[in-house]
C-alpha cells in the first residue's frame, strides 16, 4: 500500500537519511524481539516516538509510542505486529515534494 507523505522543502535533504536510520532501527527491532531485548525495544520506540512527526511521519511516532509502552509493560511478545506494520509503512512511503 502506497502512503503519500508530503515533505517540507526546508527539510527535504534530511529525509533520505532519516528513512535509512529507521530501516536500521527496523533491523534492530527484529533482533531485539528475537533476543527478548526489552531495553532496545524501549529505546528505539522512544526515539521513533520523538522524531517521526518532526519529519512528517506521524505514524512512525505513533508506532514508536506503542512499542515503548509495550516494552515498559513487559509485553514484548505483542510487539511483532507493530514491527511488521513499521516495515510495511516504510516500504509504502511515497515522498511528495512540495
Amino acid at each position: 500500500m502506497r502512503v503519500p507523505i508530503r515533505v517540507d522543502p526546508e527539510i527535504s535533504d534530511l529525509i533520505p537519511d532519516y528513512l535509512v536510520r529507521r530501516r536500521a532501527d527496523l533491523a534492530a527491532l527484529r533482533r531485539a524481539l528475537a533476543g527478548e531485548d526489552v531495553a532496545t525495544l524501549s529505546e528505539i520506540g522512544h526515539k521513533m516516538r520523538g522524531s517521526g512527526s518532526s519529519y512528517g511521519f506521524r505514524r512512525i511516532s505513533e508506532l514508536g509510542a506503542l512499542l515503548e509502552r509495550l516494552a515498559e509493560e513487559g509485553g514484548i511478545g505483542n510487539a511483532l505486529p507493530l514491527v511488521e506494520e513499521l516495515a510495511a509503512y516504510l516500504d509504502g512511503i511515497e515522498l511528495v515534494y512540495e
